[in-house]
């Protein structure tokens, strides 16, 4: 389902897991829509009490990936068609210009977040 991201339900918690270790698991556009998407699923299975966010390989994440960020300051879209088949429009809040807002939705989310680094 899922290119960038592995998420499973291990007993009553939601485990997603950053999955571009070659690349430190810089986050991508495509990345933070599966991200969104997959948090999007726990909040709302009722198996799910805690979601747990982790990295593939050896880093968590080197941040935001450099070609994604230079595309950006270029005033390109890095987000190709298959990158928003879960509905997150570029033109969304979470996904605009204002690159701090683009994690804003984590704090409206119910049920708890860890990140395992």
């Amino acid at each position: 389902m899922y290119e960038q991201i592995q998420a499973d339900i291990e007993g009553s918690a939601a485990v997603i897991q950053l999955s571009r270790p070659d690349r430190l698991n810089a986050l991508t556009h495509k990345m933070l829509s599966e991200l969104r998407h997959a948090i999007g699923a726990a909040e709302d299975d009722p198996r799910v009490v805690g979601i747990v966010l982790t990295g593939a390989g050896r880093g968590f994440s080197a941040g935001m990936d450099a070609q994604a960020l230079a595309a950006g300051a270029r005033g390109e879209r890095n987000l190709g068609a298959n990158d928003n088949e879960f509905g997150v429009e570029p033109g969304d809040p979470a996904m605009g210009p204002e690159f701090a807002v683009t994690y804003a939705y984590l704090l409206k989310v119910r049920k708890p977040i860890i990140a395992a680094v």
